[in-house]
């Protein structure tokens, strides 16, 4: 029987938990292969302050290490995966292209929610996501 696979794009380890146990309790674990996918959100300008600040760049970094519990969550509750995925660039259209590429039948993103002047001002991935999907 083939398997049906589903993104779950993950950022900050808490948020990443609560959509991860979230979208585990409607998914079907025989018949499901679960992808997740951090995005690390980048502008040339971002791009260009990691390479004069490398301790940020490096606190980022750690932050990978932060995302393997879910992994070990995913094999603890008897979920096949096939781990966590890496990317950098802007996350809405990451998310959407690695999804694309991947033909993933189901894509699950978390909100922060942000307030009206925050969506305005800095976006909202998961709305772009939706809006694009």
């Amino acid at each position: 029987m083939k398997k049906t696979k589903i993104l779950i794009a993950v950022d900050e380890e808490e948020f990443a938990e609560n959509i991860l146990k979230t979208v585990c309790r409607f998914i079907d674990r025989s018949r499901a292969v679960i992808t997740l996918l951090n995005v690390m959100e980048t502008t040339p300008a971002e791009e260009a302050f990691f390479l004069r600040n490398p301790e940020a760049f490096i606190n980022y970094e750690s932050k990978k290490t932060n995302l393997a519990n879910l992994s070990e969550f995913l094999e603890k509750e008897g979920f096949e995966h096939v781990g966590i995925v890496f990317r950098q660039g802007n996350a809405g259209k990451e998310i959407l292209k690695y999804a694309r590429e991947n033909d993933f039948v189901m894509t699950a993103i978390g909100s922060h929610n942000k307030n009206s002047f925050e969506r305005i001002m800095l976006g909202s991935t998961s709305y772009k996501v939706i809006r694009n999907s």
